[in-house]
């Protein structure tokens, strides 16, 4: 049984509400990483399977109000515009209005029915893009050490002393001024002081400055793709500040000399 979890939620959400589509970072590792990438279009025909079944309707719509409210409950975490609240308290009115029914229906939209209810589909079921082009607009991009800007490189020629934590020294001076730990010494360290001093709700987002440094300096993409399979932020269901400080030791550091590296912005498109 597919169910949606309060992340599902929030990106299907901030789709509708914001923009036709959603940009994404992935890094790729291997040596075709199109075909690695191919597996995960969502565009892509499979097997019918049964995506929900019509027994669990009512545990479905229960789901999704706790969803909803859940993100409600917690707007001053998630930082959401008013605009976005409104938009979040009508769409739990108008799901609390329907019917089980009503909302299976909703729910199961373009699926077909087999005699007990039960829903079924041929969407690939590990679909995670709609459209990907190669990294240059929404990611950032590789840098090799001869100084070359680029989405594909062997790890052994990346310069990742550039890529991840170059500017660790900077932020740690950002949060020192802004905390007024230490005193500006020039008009720049004024101007940062003076931007930031008064972003107190910001800052409270991190346990310490480490992890703000981290969280600030760290090199990561939403996702990340070898042989193995797909992993994103979305499929850990972890917060962003873990993802981001995990990202490096968990996947770069492990890869090999020769490994190629590719980075793909991709898009998924409002629901």
């Amino acid at each position: 049984m597919l169910m949606e979890t309060m992340k599902d939620t929030k990106k299907k959400y901030f789709n509708m509400s914001n923009a036709p589509s959603k940009f994404y970072s992935v890094m790729v590792v291997g040596d075709n990483p199109t075909e690695l990438m191919a597996k995960y279009d969502k565009s892509k025909e499979v097997e019918p399977y049964i995506k929900y079944r019509y027994l669990d309707a009512e545990k479905l719509h229960k789901n999704s109000i706790k969803i909803y409210e859940d993100l409600i409950n917690n707007v001053n975490i998630l930082a959401l515009s008013e605009d976005q609240i409104s938009a979040l308290k009508e769409k739990l009115k108008s799901i609390k209005n329907m019917t089980r029914f009503e909302f299976y229906q909703m729910l199961t939209e373009g699926c077909s029915y087999d005699e007990n209810g039960d829903a079924w589909s041929t969407v690939n079921p590990n679909g995670k893009w709609d459209a990907y082009q190669t990294g240059n607009h929404f990611s950032v991009p590789l840098i090799t050490k001869n100084g070359v800007e680029t989405s594909s490189a062997l790890n052994k020629e990346v310069n990742w002393k550039i890529l991840h934590m170059a500017e660790a020294a900077y932020y740690e001076l950002v949060w020192d001024l802004a905390h007024e730990i230490v005193e500006p010494t020039n008009d720049s360290e004024r101007q940062i002081r003076d931007n930031m001093i008064n972003r107190k709700k910001y800052f409270s987002n991190f346990k310490s400055k480490e992890d703000y440094v981290i969280h600030s300096a760290a090199y990561w993409n939403y996702a990340y793709l070898d042989e193995n399979g797909w992993v994103s932020i979305d499929d850990e269901n972890v917060d962003e500040k873990t993802w981001i400080k995990n990202f490096y030791p968990r996947f770069v550091e492990k890869l090999k000399p020769n490994d190629k590296i590719t980075i793909f912005d991709y898009t998924i498109n409002s629901f």
